[in-house]
């Protein structure tokens, strides 16, 4: 039986062997999510429930896959915000290529993939779009919920941040992390469920930080702009954009900070950031018919409003109606289980009093 050096995601059945580059598709990883190495044999894809996705980068199977693609019936899908893909039938086997051509996925069947990059450029961290989707359509088709909001575990207490871009969220996760004892479950993008209890999971995605996120928080301030450790554009500096951050690296920035990759959900906050009252801190626990509005508001199953993510290359097992229908009745649920707040907080407000008042709503 043959064994293949795996690297591969924690989270759920997704794994990538990657025929080169192993360097490249670590760093990758790093850089979205925990990874670990192992060594299953190839056949485990077998098993319906594990996704197996092969990495090669080689510019002649790439050249060669191209032309029947292009000599073949194809359509142009849009599969995420500005990005497309010609879709094409070759040889009986569907075939996706990037537009403008700098990767293609072999389809061979819905638990096996072939990643093929041009071979000039690094071209891993497609993979990860493509890992996304999957992990997406999967955790949806399991009942889960995809949430535009940030999770973690705070001293014992599972605590969901959402809201829109430019709610806070992120902010306020950093501050939680600066004060208590906490694990991480997912920035910006989270999954919540019911299983018996309300449950939130883990999302791989980078934690995004503006700048003046990371100038009102001491410990970032110290690792992420004083370390000299990251390469900051200059648009960065001057406010203009954001900042990836490898999820890896943001325990490291914080005291008594891990990982983990499910919790209970115990409560859920919607998020407003106040940047004239930079000291606030106000809240008002939500009626029912306001969490629901909110949570709908928030939820991207079964549609992604923002990034515009599409369903392409992995198949949903409900319409889009009937998935709609599932999600009001889990947010119904999830809003009749937990406690569900609305808070307005100033951008300056002291990490431990922010703390100390979250607790008191957790205590209610």
């Amino acid at each position: 039986m043959s064994k293949y050096r795996v690297s591969y995601l924690i989270l759920g059945n997704v794994f990538v062997i990657s025929t080169d580059y192993l360097d490249l598709l670590q760093n990758q990883i790093n850089h979205i999510a925990k990874f670990c190495y192992s060594e299953p044999s190839f056949e485990d894809c077998d098993n319906d429930n594990q996704i197996l996705i092969e990495y090669i980068e080689e510019q002649r199977m790439f050249l060669k896959y191209k032309k029947l693609i292009e000599s073949s019936n194809t359509r142009i899908i849009c599969t995420f915000e500005n990005e497309y893909h010609m879709e094409a039938l070759v040889d009986s086997e569907e075939c996706y290529m990037q537009l403008p051509d700098k990767y293609i996925v072999r389809k061979l069947s819905n638990q096996h993939y072939i990643v093929i990059g041009d071979g000039i450029r690094n071209t891993t961290k497609y993979v990860f779009r493509l890992i996304r989707e999957i992990i997406v359509r999967l955790e949806e088709n399991s009942g889960k919920l995809f949430m535009h909001g940030t999770s973690l575990v705070t001293d014992g207490h599972g605590i969901c941040i959402l809201g829109n871009e430019g709610s806070g969220k992120t902010t306020y996760f950093s501050k939680l992390l600066s004060a208590g004892k906490s694990s991480i479950i997912s920035n910006d993008r989270t999954f919540l469920y019911l299983n018996g209890a309300a449950k939130m999971d883990y999302f791989p995605i980078p934690v995004v930080y503006k700048l003046g996120s990371i100038e009102n928080n001491a410990f970032l301030k110290k690792h992420v702009l004083a370390s000299g450790k990251y390469h900051l554009p200059k648009s960065f500096k001057e406010g203009r954009t954001s900042f990836p951050i490898p999820l890896a690296d943001v325990p490291t920035f914080f005291p008594d900070t891990t990982f983990q990759q499910t919790s209970t959900l115990d409560m859920v906050i919607f998020s407003k950031i106040d940047f004239e009252r930079s000291l606030c801190f106000e809240s008002r626990l939500l009626s029912n018919k306001d969490a629901i509005k909110l949570m709908h508001e928030t939820c991207f199953t079964p549609i992604d409003y923002e990034s515009l993510r599409k369903p392409w290359i992995y198949p949903r097992h409900t319409s889009d109606y009937e998935l709609e229908r599932e999600a009001s009745r889990s947010i119904e649920k999830i809003v009749s289980s937990v406690l569900v707040y609305l808070v307005r907080f100033g951008k300056d407000i002291h990490d431990e009093e922010l703390y100390t008042k979250t607790k008191q709503l957790l205590e209610g």
